[in-house]
């Protein structure tokens, strides 16, 4: 019955870091990650990467030209 209380104390902590944290301001700016999960997507399937099929991928070719690519 431990479970609960320990619960508690995790929420408790989150949501202290959620009020303490955004008061702080930060002189450098924020990295946002993107990460995309897809299943049997090829390295050639977006346009970025070379992709010649019939489709296209134009929203992700752009966040692809505007961001970094691994």
């Amino acid at each position: 019955m431990r479970l609960p209380t320990i619960l508690k104390i995790l929420t408790g902590i989150i949501l202290l870091g959620q009020i303490t944290l955004p008061n702080a301001k930060a002189e450098t700016s924020h990295t946002n990650f993107i990460i995309i999960l897809t299943d049997d997507l090829g390295y050639g399937d977006l346009g970025c990467y070379g992709n010649q099929a019939d489709y296209t991928t134009p929203e992700l070719d752009r966040m692809a030209n505007e961001g970094m690519r691994f």
